[in-house]
């Protein structure tokens, strides 16, 4: 019995092991896209929360700086009424 090249054992064997490496490969891309799409994910919602943050206490020390303004501005009305 003559064999031809992809009907003997050893190369239908080889074939499967390819077609399972394949299947391997193809499924740790997907694996490692869902992790580095993950990782995006996170790093943007720690930026955003971190922006979020900076936005939340510059908005509080600004608050404060008109707030003394407000208190400078009425002392000196104050004086100003006292003087005339």
């Amino acid at each position: 019995m003559k064999f031809t090249l992809c009907e003997h054992p050893c190369h239908r064997a080889e074939e499967r092991q390819r077609e399972e490496l394949t299947r391997q490969h193809d499924q740790l891309v997907a694996s490692h896209e869902r992790h580095v799409n993950e990782l995006r994910e996170r790093h943007m919602r720690e930026q955003e929360d971190l922006v979020s943050r900076e936005r939340s206490a510059s908005s509080a020390r600004v608050q404060e700086a008109l707030d003394r303004q407000d208190q400078q501005l009425s002392a000196h009305k104050m004086r100003f009424k006292g003087i005339l």
